[in-house]
């Protein structure tokens, strides 16, 4: 009787088809991230998906802009009630007719007629809307203590230790743990549909700004983060919010992340060239303004 031969791997065997399958799966992660493009401004939604970020509608508003009591007694004037977006968008406009308001106002207003008169464009803008962009953050007092705006820095995303991306919103507003980012239509270079009209862009600029901040931070381990961001289309705004959590950073460390997701909220939720609040009317002036003042109340309060 003969017996029967084990079919089974010798233990060596076995262990040594395992390092091969792992080298195997850590070179595929590594040329994967290294397809990657090297710059936030070249990625298109595939290439945003592969760091397993996702772009979804908030359910309200409340979901995304923090439900703080703010004072708005300040930025109220900004509200300039008489002024239409009929009035904005004419080829005539001409500011000085504005008896009723001061010469800080007028200068807002004016600056808010040349971007919606310059319109949803995808080209240069020469700088138009950026510049009436950084006013808005300052008129919302992003830029003082102890919130402060940095213009156009130099972030870089690391992955896996090696692949790097780099990604230069146009401001940034960083207290501790919370950033809000800026990143108007000159900062966007491609805003299409295969980019999720810019939000690919968005989605990495995000993380190039966290990854920096904790290198800066200079923390023994990883921490969750909340980054607020802010997209300016013209005179269209779009709102969206992420919260990284601390393990992501652990998988990135290794390559692509696989099970950790950043999961970044929209409001107003839909997407598209026209689409959230419009500066051009009452309305939109109002959100806006009050949602960046809610913003920035909340990046102080979890500075205390």
């Amino acid at each position: 009787m003969t017996s029967k031969k084990n079919s089974s791997e010798p233990w060596f065997t076995s262990q040594s088809s395992q390092v091969s399958r792992l080298a195997v799966l850590l070179k595929r992660l590594e040329s994967e991230a290294a397809s990657l493009p090297k710059s936030s401004s070249l990625f298109k939604i595939r290439d945003i998906r592969k760091l397993n970020v996702t772009f979804e509608e908030a359910k309200n508003e409340i979901e995304l802009i923090p439900n703080i009591q703010v004072d708005m007694s300040k930025l109220q004037k900004y509200f300039v009630s008489n002024v239409t977006d009929e009035i904005l968008s004419s080829r005539v406009f001409n500011v000085e007719t504005f008896t009723d308001i001061d010469n800080e106002i007028k200068t807002f207003v004016d600056k808010l007629h040349e971007v919606i008169l310059n319109g949803a464009q995808t080209e240069d803008t020469n700088g138009i809307t950026a510049t009436f962009v950084n006013d808005l953050l300052r008129v919302a007092n992003l830029d003082r203590y102890p919130s402060m705006i940095t213009n156009y820095p130099k972030n870089e995303l690391v992955i896996n230790g090696q692949d790097t991306i780099s990604a230069r919103p146009g401001f940034v507003v960083i207290v501790k743990n919370h950033i809000l980012i800026s990143i108007e239509e000159e900062r966007l270079n491609n805003i299409t549909i295969p980019t999720g009209y810019g939000e690919s862009q968005i989605g990495v600029e995000i993380l190039a700004c966290a990854y920096n901040n904790l290198r800066k931070l200079g923390a023994a381990n990883y921490r969750d983060q909340t980054i607020f961001a802010m997209r300016v289309i013209s005179a269209y705004v779009t709102f969206y919010k992420a919260v990284i959590p601390a393990e992501y950073w652990n998988e990135l460390d290794e390559g692509l992340p696989k099970e950790k997701i950043v999961r970044v909220i929209r409001w107003p939720a839909i997407n598209g060239l026209r689409s959230g609040y419009y500066l051009g009317n009452l309305e939109g002036r109002q959100k806006v303004l009050s949602s960046l003042a809610k913003i920035r109340e909340f990046l102080i309060l979890e500075k205390l």
